[in-house]
């Protein structure tokens, strides 16, 4: 049977997404908040010196934009700040947009188990740099509504 997926968005939500630009938009504090977790705003440090504040690991088969080489550990490396800045917010769009290996549904704990090898001390250090429990998922942190699946034939039953 297949199925039609309609996701309904609320105000605040669209409000989240189109101020992206705007600097204190969640989506970049929570990008923030994992940027001081893995240690980009300390001089010398791996992500500081790639240009990587999520410290974004190689994907095999994708290069993301900005990309200009591998570190021996695996870590990208940006051409700049701003690419490897992009990089991350876009990671951290798709993880509340429920894209790739991320969903909206997952608590921080759950992303630190998956973006993490010390995950429990990750997840620790970013809710407390977002104000919040590592049990909140990001649909609670974003006020992201539930996707409703709707069938296909819906329209024609009413």
């Amino acid at each position: 049977m297949k199925m039609l997926f309609l996701i309904i968005f609320s105000t605040t939500l669209l409000k989240a997404q189109t101020s992206c630009d705007n600097p204190c938009s969640q989506y970049r504090q929570f990008s923030w908040a994992i940027a001081k977790q893995e240690g980009f705003f300390i001089k010398g440090t791996l992500p500081a010196r790639n240009h990587n504040p999520g410290d974004l690991k190689f994907i095999s088969g994708y290069k993301f934009p900005g990309q200009v080489g591998i570190d021996k550990h695996g870590h990208v490396i940006f051409r700049n700040d701003n690419k490897g800045w992009a990089a991350l917010q876009n990671q951290v769009r798709k993880m509340c947009m429920s894209e790739g290996s991320y969903s909206a549904n997952m608590t921080i704990q759950q992303i630190g188990k998956k973006y993490a090898k010390d995950w429990k001390r990750w997840s620790v250090n970013v809710a407390r740099n977002m104000g919040c429990d590592p049990r909140i998922t990001l649909a609670e942190l974003f006020d992201i509504p539930p996707t409703l699946i709707i069938p296909r034939n819906y329209a024609h039953t009413l």
